[in-house]
Formats: structure tokens, sequence, C-alpha cells
């Protein structure tokens, strides 16, 4: 049993954390940038991945949540597993306006307008560690711009006024978790820097980026974060990982595997699931019962009920983004597993079939990524 609350690792932590606010952003780094990706949390739908970086070296990607509370719980748990370099990689609304949607920011120091870094002791601003502030902006090369950003505890309802007054004190955009992410680093002595997307410009008025525009903006952030601290045999390497816009090191798809892409829809779930049942159906050997029609008529039923079993199945799949990466929890196949012996008159073979799945894309084994 693990000795933390929220965090329940199914995979080893890594030294080097990156820490994005979304679990959907953590997954696909974690496909884009590791090898061999394996789950290391999945507990309160924070989903974390560990694999190894492009210097040879493990990184963990672990989902904070949104706001400074969530963050520091996150924070607390991963040092206490043994984290000791974290980076947030995140999005922040722009209020400079020399800023612009898509564009990357490595933050040097936080206003702490939130509570939970102030709760943590941080004064009016809490500070990045230097080094790694230094290393991010390096690695973003020439156009890279770096500076102030404001810690907020609210999304939406901010006071009026609120913008322009911390634009005033120096803040070139607002965000939520940096000043808890550095504050709690100083508090448990690790190395914390945090680098973010321009999702939105906040002044005049709001503008939003567009969602194709923010996952090519995810994934040059990731570039970016894991050039920063990567290992030193590796530096250069990965400054033209982060120069060149690919993703070094990104693991292969198991032979026989299904090629999962963030986005799909229900259509291309259901296809899949298809084909799979016709796959197993067509490598069943015929018949030979002398009751044909009765065996064909129970064949039938069973081919019915596995149908609806296979469709209420992706349906349920398709509520979470987990099904991008193929992956079902133990206790969720165990539960699939359970209703169809309930459900379908012949139904041993249907759960073993799912056990078997479930045993291949278990939360200890490697997720799908792209090629």
């Amino acid at each position: 049993m693990s000795d933390t609350i929220h965090l329940r690792p199914t995979a080893p932590l890594a030294e080097r954390v990156i820490l994005p606010g979304d679990p959907g952003r953590a997954l696909a780094l974690a496909q884009a940038l590791l090898t061999e990706p394996k789950m290391f949390n999945h507990n309160r739908g924070l989903w974390g991945y560990t694999g190894a970086a492009p210097d040879g070296e493990p990184m963990t990607i672990q989902s904070t949540g949104m706001g400074g509370p969530s963050t520091a719980i996150v924070l607390s748990e991963l040092a206490q597993l043994g984290a000791r370099t974290v980076v947030r990689a995140g999005t922040c609304g722009a209020l400079h306006p020399s800023l612009e949607l898509g564009q990357l920011l490595v933050v040097t120091d936080a206003l702490a307008a939130d509570g939970a870094s102030r709760a943590l002791g941080a004064g009016d601003r809490v500070a990045a560690d230097r080094r790694l502030a230094d290393a991010l902006l390096a690695a973003a090369g020439a156009g890279g711009r770096s500076g102030t950003v404001v810690s907020c505890d609210l999304f939406y309802d901010n006071p009026a006024g609120f913008e322009r007054g911390v634009q005033a004190d120096g803040a070139l955009a607002v965000e939520m978790e940096a000043a808890t992410v550095f504050a709690l680093a100083a508090r448990r002595g690790l190395r914390a820097g945090c680098a973010l997307i321009v999702s939105d410009v906040l002044l005049p008025q709001r503008r939003r980026i567009g969602d194709e525009s923010l996952r090519e903006a995810e994934l040059a952030l990731g570039r970016l974060v894991l050039a920063a601290i990567s290992g030193p045999q590796d530096a250069g390497a990965g400054a033209a990982l982060a120069a060149s816009g690919r993703a070094v090191g990104a693991p292969r798809y198991a032979a026989g595997g299904t090629r999962r892409v963030r986005g799909l829809g229900r259509d291309a779930s259901k296809r899949s699931s298809a084909a799979s049942i016709e796959a197993r159906r067509a490598s069943r050997p015929p018949s030979a019962s002398p009751c044909g029609r009765r065996s064909s008529s129970r064949s039938s039923a069973s081919s019915i009920a596995s149908s609806r079993w296979e469709t209420l199945r992706t349906r349920r799949v398709s509520r979470s983004r987990s099904a991008a990466d193929g992956r079902l929890s133990a206790d969720i196949a165990s539960s699939w597993a359970r209703t169809a012996r309930s459900r379908v008159p012949n139904a041993a073979e249907t759960a073993e079939d799912t056990t078997r799945c479930s045993s291949r894309s278990c939360a200890s084994r490697p997720i799908a990524s792209s090629p």
C-alpha cells in the first residue's frame, strides 16, 4: 500500500518531474516525449506517467489538477516519494500586449495573489530556481520570453480592475499554480521552474487559442522543458529536440496494437471494437454440434448479447480520455468481467477476453503512443 494518500504509484517515480495541470496534457506529453511510458498514477483522475527521456534517464509527467491547493497536494506527495526537480508546464492569460496566443513564457517569479502560496509562507512574490529558469530560457532560444506572472485563485470573477492592477505591478500574465510550486519547492528543498503557453489574451478583451494550436503549443512546451532538464550528456540532443519540433525516442506501438490518437470520436472506437469482435469470431473453429440449429441459435443470442456488451464497454470508455491510451484499470476490468458474466448467456469467453485485455493494458504496462 502506498504511503501517500492521493497518489497511488503503479510505476517508479523519477527525480525529474514535469507538472502539467491537465491530465490529458500529461498523457499527450508522455506519448510524445518518453520511451515506453508506464502509468505512474491514475487515482483521483490525476494521470501520471514515467518513462525514459531522450538522455536515457527516467522522467515522470504528473498532472496536478487546477489551482494551488490541488497542486500543493500533488507536489507534497511527489516530494515525499522522492522527486527532486519539478517544472510546471501549463497555460496562462497574457496581460502584456507584446505576448501572443501560442507563445511560450518562462517564469522567473510569481506574484503571490493566491491563498495556497501565502499559507505556505510566501511573501509578495516568490522566485523560481535561478539555474532552472536560465536553462528554460536557453532552451527557448533567441525568441524566448521570460518574466513575472501573477498566481491567483480564480479563473472567473476576479475583482474589477484586477488585471490592470497586477499588470501595473509587473505581471506579464496571470495563472493559478506557479506561486504554490515555487513556495512549496522552497519549503521542501526542491528545484522548481515554470514555463507556460499563452492560451488567452485578456486585455483589452479575452481571446482564446484554438484547440489545434493549443495541441501544437503543448508539444512545443514539452520539448522546451525536456531540453532544459535533460542530463548534461544529452544537453545538445535536448536543445536540438526543442528546436526541431520532433519528439525523440517516442515509443512504437506493440505488435498488433491499435493506434490511439487524442480526439478520436466514438464512431472510431466502435469500429475498432467491432473489428476486434469479428477477429475473435473468425478465429473460432466451426461448431461440430449435431444439434446445428440449436447451437446456431445459442451462438446468435450470445453474439447479440456480446455486441451489446461491447457497445456498453465502448461507451463507458469513451466517457474518459483514458480511452486514448487503451488502458483499463484492474478494478474497472474486473467490474466489466463480472457484468459480462451476469448479462451474456454464454459469457465465459467474453469475460475471459476482457480479463486478458486488462492484463495486456493494465496500469503497470506501457501505454500506446505515436510512432
